[in-house]
């Protein structure tokens, strides 16, 4: 990912938000191929996904703040399983979206069943 005002913090966050249940439910919904033997996401999908942040203010820190743990704990590693960590990456992107329990419910179903 590129950030033309080299906004490290927005990128560290952007990678962590696509990473978390909420993206991969709404990219279920929105992309006309998803469930048929392998997802394929597409542009047109991705750029309905709403951004729950924008560039600087605090909101960045909590992001940030997450993103080096994560990094610390998987260096060396080409993924991790530490369900502490996505739960705080799926509770930090449902605050930041600001959904309610319903939504949540829904996101959680839909990843538990895939």
């Amino acid at each position: 990912m590129i950030s033309p005002n080299g906004n490290k913090a927005l990128l560290k966050a952007l990678a962590l938000y696509l990473n978390s249940d909420f993206v991969a439910y709404h990219q279920f919904l929105c992309t006309t191929q998803a469930g048929i033997q392998k997802t394929v996401n597409t542009l047109k999908a991705l750029r309905l996904l709403p951004i729950p942040f924008g560039e600087g203010g605090n909101a960045l820190e909590d992001w940030e703040s997450l993103y080096a743990r994560i990094a610390k704990v998987t260096t060396g590693k080409d993924n991790f399983d530490r369900a502490d960590l996505i739960k705080e990456l799926n509770d930090l992107t449902f605050d930041s979206l600001r959904l309610g329990s319903r939504a949540k419910a829904a996101i959680h179903d839909l990843n538990i069943a895939s």
